[in-house]
């Protein structure tokens, strides 16, 4: 009896145990994921915008997606400062409100691309 008692108490507690180390594998790996998007996540809100000087002659044929306010003088800008969302496939062009300048955003591929260049 006393026999049959432990092998139910294994039966049950066992795989309680082995799915609590499986949880904690998961949880660490996504841990560890989480650190890497931090990582590019910081790398993007560093590297994604640009400003650039173009001639009214170039600028008549750049496809742009919008207008912004210029906050060139903040050295610290960053694309979530303009609210604008970075996309995978193209750069995103928009004319700077009373300047001749124009607000460059990287790609999330060239980003990402770039991003692997660096860390290697």
């Amino acid at each position: 009896m006393r026999i049959k008692k432990t092998l139910i108490i294994i039966a049950f507690v066992l795989p309680l145990g082995v799915f609590g180390q499986t949880e904690l594998g998961t949880a660490l790996k996504t841990n560890s994921l989480a650190q890497v998007d931090l990582g590019f996540e910081n790398y993007c809100l560093k590297s994604a915008i640009n400003y650039l000087e173009v001639s009214q002659e170039k600028a008549g044929s750049i496809v742009f997606a919008g207008e912004v306010a210029s906050l060139e003088d903040n050295p610290n800008a960053t694309y979530v400062d303009y609210g604008i969302q970075l996309i995978e496939g193209e750069t995103q062009y928009f004319k700077i409100t009373g300047s001749n300048k124009i607000l460059s955003v990287k790609s999330l591929f060239v980003l990402r691309l770039n991003y692997t260049n660096s860390t290697k």
